[in-house]
């Protein structure tokens, strides 16, 4: 590091250029890194967050070359994509080469074009179970084990989901987050959760509030996710009481040991799952879970 400060403080070359590539924050105490700073010039590509600023993002991309997307199509694809810049562009890449001449991408071109994320597709998988529309329930499903989804990985998710949603349920019932505000869309509900007062925002408050109940852990505490899956989430839990959310739970733990001692195809097994999670979520476990665990 000091032979490298020393090279570039001597000057480099006229045909010698430089770049330094830092994934996270820059200590710019450091020697070289303000040697930098000094010498050169620093870029600072942070990631997008929230629906405004990957539409900004987007629109310049699309007016190079002649495009437009209406909002709805954009939050259409953070829904299916993320707000991971090198995605975006790839997927509208994608939707320009689909549309053609035609200069608006619309809702309905992305719902063709960009297929959902596993994650996505667990989101509306568990939808379909709080609606208890069992045919598209089985369709996503059958959806993520056609994208090669292992089972195990599927029910993961599905439990993850689960205890997320008894975590909303638990916002819900303790009076903490005001069920107007589920009621908002999704980027409007985020910025009043994040909008900073005198006392700091609704989303500290409820941080600080929980800080002995939810999960220590962000990845697995609903109010450390993405406010899109949060918002969802909590539109889950108003659908699902807490007592049937406890019985789902122990048909994932029955169905998590049938796929490791049961003589069904994996498959089957989820398909079973999927099938009592509509149809019949409050009666829990099908199995004695004792007897399961023992054999």
């Amino acid at each position: 590091m000091d032979l490298l400060h020393d090279r570039i403080a001597a000057g480099l070359l006229d045909d010698v250029t430089l770049i330094f590539e830092v994934d996270g924050a820059v200590d710019r105490r450091l020697k070289l890194a303000k040697l930098v700073m000094e010498t050169g010039v620093v870029l600072e590509c942070p990631a997008l967050s929230g629906e405004d600023e990957v539409a900004r993002f987007l629109s310049a991309r699309l007016r190079r070359a002649g495009k437009s997307m209406a909002r709805a199509a954009v939050a259409a694809l953070v829904e299916r994509s993320g707000t991971d810049a090198q995605a975006l562009c790839h997927e509208t890449d994608k939707l320009m080469a689909y549309v053609g001449e035609r200069e608006e991408i619309t809702v309905e071109d992305v719902r063709e074009m960009v297929a959902p994320t596993v994650e996505l597709s667990v989101f509306e998988l568990v939808d379909a179970v709080a609606e208890r529309r069992p045919r598209d329930a089985l369709d996503r499903l059958e959806g993520m084990l056609g994208q090669q989804a292992e089972p195990f990985l599927i029910l993961a998710m599905l439990i993850r989901q689960f205890r997320l949603l008894v975590q909303g349920r638990y916002l819900l019932d303790s009076g903490l987050v005001e069920p107007r505000l589920v009621r908002l869309r999704a980027f409007d509900f985020n910025r009043v959760i994040t909008e900073k007062g005198d006392s700091g925002s609704l989303l500290d408050e409820w941080k600080a509030r929980t800080a002995e109940v939810l999960p220590p852990d962000p990845r697995q505490n609903l109010l450390g996710q993405h406010y899109f899956p949060f918002w969802k989430t909590l539109n889950m839990a108003q659908r699902l009481p807490a007592e049937m959310l406890e019985a789902a739970l122990e048909r994932l733990l029955q169905c998590d040991l049938a796929l490791k001692s049961s003589h069904l195809e994996p498959r089957q097994e989820m398909e079973l799952l999927v099938a009592d999670l509509c149809t019949r979520m409050a009666a829990g476990a099908t199995l004695d879970l004792e007897t399961l665990m023992e054999a």
